[in-house]
């Protein structure tokens, strides 16, 4: 067995802690989990190919997947909101494993004009402020 694991799709060694760089990317849109925003749907894919491991990944989750959803606030582009993530975190581990439920904040885009100036604020805080990215979940919504 590789330091990495190994790939559940391909059965070949992981290119990163529990990480497959051919058979991860994209996956959300192969399960049909598509942002259904095509430039959010290529940043993230794009971010993912990127990635190293699972735990420093770029992911969209489904607005089903969150609960207990609450108003907290509002921005220049976006209203804020608390959540409660119901699949949680990934962790560090050579096997995909998460948290379970956690607590996040969520961003609903007010139009769908502001897209590009959320994307860029995405790629930043992704650059940027990677290790604090899982605790502030970014939900793309728009209306």
């Amino acid at each position: 067995m590789d330091e990495y694991g190994v790939c559940p799709d391909c059965n070949k060694p992981n290119t990163g802690i529990a990480w497959c760089n051919k058979c991860d990317p994209g996956k959300f849109l192969k399960e049909g989990k598509t942002s259904g925003n095509p430039e959010m749907d290529k940043l993230i894919y794009d971010l993912q190919h990127k990635t190293e491991r699972y735990d420093y990944n770029l992911e969209w989750i489904p607005y089903d997947r969150f609960q207990d959803i609450k108003p907290i606030g509002e921005g220049g582009f976006a209203n804020i909101f608390s959540a409660t993530w119901l699949d949680g975190e990934p962790i560090y581990s050579i096997v995909k494993q998460r948290t379970g439920p956690v607590i996040v904040a969520l961003k609903k885009l007010k139009n769908s004009d502001n897209m590009e100036a959320f994307i860029n604020e995405v790629k930043i805080f992704k650059l940027f402020y990677f290790n604090l990215f899982i605790l502030i979940i970014i939900c793309f919504i728009v209306y």
